[in-house]
């Protein structure tokens, strides 16, 4: 698992963070690192309201609090959303709507670009100036109404595998760990995505958080697994819990 640097979206949460909660302390620092507002998701839905607000299913996704919490529906919902007008409004401008949702579904592609795709969304001269966007949002809305809505930490989860035997006879010996739900989305500060390319599944995440607090002799940590890889030791596996609820132990400098 590890970080990526897609958009400005996390850094500029993180700025925003950190001045309304000076002064700051480790108490503070734990918030921001488990933060999963999206300022990208809260940006897509302003753009695309006047045509929600048409619809009572694009209604429900704008009341959503734009928190990508492990128990949160609204969040999946609003994923397969921006999946289906991505798609849709880039469909003979970007690519053939085929090979468009292939690159979607299988490459970091639009992950990469995606704020770029949506400030050109709202350019008045820019690549999608002639789109019908009341068009394109009542066709995605039309694709997602009839699927499921389950959980974002359903949708959003994270099987840890030993690098060695995970994918051998071993993992039924307790080698792996999970499904665990992975809070946050590509543009949160706590980033959590998911996505497979070809064969290969790929998970972005903190695997180690860490603060130093200048002001004690004190440092905080967690990561996501344990401190020693042999699987009959109780350090294997001991840190995920704290991992995931956010939680650290204490390092005495």
């Amino acid at each position: 698992m590890q970080n990526l640097p897609f958009s400005s979206d996390r850094a500029d949460r993180i700025s925003e963070m950190l001045m309304k909660l000076k002064p700051l302390n480790h108490e503070k620092m734990v918030k921001i690192q488990m933060d999963v507002y999206s300022r990208q998701a809260r940006r897509v839905l302003d753009f695309f309201r006047p045509y929600l607000e048409n619809d009572p299913y694009g209604r429900e996704l704008l009341v959503w609090d734009c928190r990508f919490t492990p128990e949160s529906t609204k969040a999946t919902v609003f994923e397969d959303f921006y999946r289906e007008v991505m798609i849709i409004s880039g469909t003979g401008i970007l690519f053939p709507e085929k090979l468009g949702r292939q690159i979607y579904d299988e490459t970091l592609f639009f992950i990469l670009i995606h704020k770029l795709v949506e400030e050109e969304w709202m350019k008045k001269d820019g690549l999608f100036k002639n789109v019908n966007w009341d068009n394109v949002v009542k066709e995605g809305l039309k694709r997602i109404k009839n699927k499921k809505a389950v959980p974002w930490g359903t949708r959003n989860s994270i099987k840890m595998k030993h690098l060695l035997l995970g994918d051998t006879v071993f993992k039924y010996f307790g080698f792996n760990a999970g499904p665990y739900p992975l809070r946050g989305s590509k543009s949160t500060v706590h980033q959590g995505a998911m996505y497979r390319s070809g064969n290969v599944d790929m998970s972005f995440g903190p695997s180690f958080r860490m603060i130093a607090d200048f002001g004690s002799n004190r440092d905080y940590t967690v990561m996501s697994g344990g401190a020693s890889g042999r699987l009959f030791s109780g350090y294997y596996k001991k840190e995920i819990k704290n991992w995931l609820t956010g939680k650290y132990k204490v390092i005495i400098k």
